[in-house]
């Protein structure tokens, strides 16, 4: 009784180890603090599950990222790299109220850069 007991408690112990090292697709998700920084700037306020707009909280909640799945998060990044490309992000209307909040060409460059690696990233992870 007590060699079972004793391998039912090594056995689980090496399943928790095995599962803490290989995470699988998605492990490492963290958005790099330089991004971060960005993104709280100028988007957080408006895309995060406390904000007013249900427009902004669909399209993405950067508190909730890493609860996204994979393939969600792909999807996310690619808008985000497009809306960011195109100058739509931050709206207009927002920075008209907010111009402190308005992303430098530097930061338009970083993010969308940021974007295709990290959904590249996430693909090859995936596979």
């Amino acid at each position: 009784m007590k060699k079972q007991f004793v391998r039912v408690l090594i056995g689980g112990l090496l399943l928790f180890v095995i599962l803490s090292f290989n995470q699988g697709p998605g492990a490492g998700d963290a958005i790099p603090e330089e991004i971060s920084a960005i993104l709280k700037t100028s988007c957080i306020g408006c895309h995060n599950s406390e904000a007013r707009s249900e427009d902004a909280k669909k399209a993405v909640q950067f508190d909730l990222w890493d609860d996204y799945r994979v393939t969600k998060k792909i999807g996310v990044l690619g808008k985000i790299g497009e809306v960011v490309e195109e100058g739509k992000m931050p709206p207009e209307k927002f920075l008209d109220k907010n111009p402190d909040k308005k992303l430098t060409e530097e930061h338009q460059k970083l993010l969308v850069d940021w974007t295709k690696k990290e959904s590249e990233r996430l693909m090859q992870a995936s596979k």
